[in-house]
């Protein structure tokens, strides 16, 4: 029989009532004189727990109906309660929302009513989401990191334990704590360990039915594991759905088939006469259809269905064969799309920093080989090179990226922000998405350069003259 994790006395357990966990009997069981029984005996005290504010308890509302108070249901660990604590509201404050930005409500960020719930109720879970708040406390404090050391090898024994059992080892919990601790390990630079993760949860999710088996069981599991796989290998790991009947690939949009309908409402006419990959030609189409069906619709895409459909394109165009070496414009567009839907997606899950890093990296070469001896239209070359500025902030690479949108943008006279805008949408653009203040900003300082550049030419023109 599985054990409970409650912690609370049978009577508050029962009235619904927080129990200070006091032995032989709490206070509330005292003051009442009614017995005082515990189904898991509590760690021995002296004095009575640290109780959370009611500002704070309202933070953690999973439902309109239900609210749990982590301070008092948790899995047991080996650190201090008031560490522990600490840490889970440092988790459900800050780390939550750092996994999924796309929503900083706590009554439907999925964190909060999918992953937390689970991990009150799964030790190993419990124990890799306590690590994820620890290693980042621990590294803004600049003191090494004891206990997020100590909670990795609690988390890898509860873990191993888990897989070894069969009706264990394929919950949605096992799921989630294997990415995560990918995740994790990746993100120390253990990439070698990363890996084994990804392997395991691969063998989860095919021994499960599936994507489309997860999926029926959590949505959240289903998004998280692809993508997360896919950072930390640098690559797709899962096939894509084509027709909605492969269980194991990443699932399309259903407006993604709506090509014989919206085809009219799509440009396509640039497209026939580039010079780009077939396959890749569909995934542009089928983008197209997708983002203008959304703007002409009563109900725009939603949150979950832009991520579903970067998640499919990103599984689409990164498996197709290509050259490293050959500078083509298929190779441009196939980088510099990679590199949008990055930018649409976010940091949800997991950090695409290194991912990002690499493609910006092929579109660089790539660039760097295909603009010098070809002519592009402006539209494209704009469009290019802006997926470039923006992916590459922050990074080495991120100034010669500047100088080329500079230059494209100094034979377009009269150039301004909305004219910006016009040409992204030529080639592939959402409005209304969070990454658009970034082109916005990237290139408002490319705008003024330019100026800057114009009227000294203007200035040097009339003094020859």
């Amino acid at each position: 029989m599985r054990r409970t994790l409650q912690r609370s006395c049978t009577a508050c357990a029962k009235s619904k009532h927080r129990c200070d966990l006091q032995t032989p009997k709490c206070s509330r069981c005292t003051e009442r004189r009614s017995k005082c029984v515990y189904i898991n005996q509590p760690l021995p005290t002296t004095t009575a727990r640290p109780i959370a504010s009611p500002g704070r308890l309202e933070m953690f509302m999973i439902s309109s109906s239900t609210s749990v108070d982590p301070f008092d249901t948790y899995p047991a660990t080996d650190l201090p309660r008031t560490r522990v604590q600490k840490l889970i509201f440092h988790f459900l404050s800050k780390i939550t929302f750092q996994y999924y930005p796309w929503d900083l409500n706590p009554s439907s960020n999925p964190f909060f009513v999918s992953w937390w719930p689970l991990a009150l109720a799964d030790p190993a879970l419990f124990y890799v989401s306590l690590q994820t708040a620890c290693l980042d406390d621990e590294f803004h404090a600049k003191k090494g990191f004891p206990h997020s050391e100590l909670l990795m090898r609690d988390a890898v024994s509860l873990i191993g334990r888990k897989i070894e059992d069969p009706e264990l080892a394929f919950q949605d919990a096992t799921t989630d704590a294997v990415v995560t601790m990918a995740a994790i390990e990746h993100g120390k630079g253990n990439y070698e360990v990363a890996n084994m993760h990804v392997d395991a949860v691969k063998r989860m999710v095919r021994v499960r039915g599936g994507l489309a088996k997860v999926r029926s069981s959590s949505l959240l599991t289903s998004r998280m594991v692809p993508w997360v796989s896919m950072l930390v290998r640098q690559s797709p790991q899962f096939d894509r759905d084509e027709d909605f009947e492969n269980v194991h690939g990443i699932n399309p949009l259903p407006t993604q088939h709506l090509s014989t309908e919206m085809m009219s409402l799509v440009m396509l006419s640039d497209l026939i006469d580039m010079d780009l990959d077939m396959e890749l030609k569909e995934v542009i189409i089928n983008i197209r259809i997708v983002f203008r069906h959304s703007q002409l619709s009563t109900t725009p895409l939603s949150t979950v269905e832009l991520q579903d459909l970067v998640g499919f394109v990103l599984h689409s165009i990164l498996r197709l064969p290509h050259s490293d070496h050959a500078a083509t414009l298929t190779e441009c567009v196939r980088a510099a799309l990679a590199i949008y839907m990055i930018l649409l997606h976010g940091s949800t899950y997991y950090s695409h920093t290194a991912m990002l890093a690499t493609i910006v990296l092929q579109l660089q070469r790539q660039l760097d080989g295909f603009l010098p001896t070809s002519a592009i239209p402006d539209a494209l070359h704009i469009w290019l090179c802006s997926m470039g500025l923006v992916g590459s902030m922050g990074m080495d690479t991120h100034n010669w990226f500047a100088e080329k949108c500079l230059a494209a943008s100094a034979v377009i006279i009269g150039i301004k922000w909305s004219a910006v805008i016009a040409l992204l949408e030529e080639v592939v653009w959402l409005p209304d998405t969070m990454c658009d203040t970034m082109f916005h900003q990237a290139w408002l300082s490319i705008l003024e350069s330019n100026s800057g550049i114009s009227s000294l030419e203007v200035s040097s023109t009339l003094t020859a003259r």
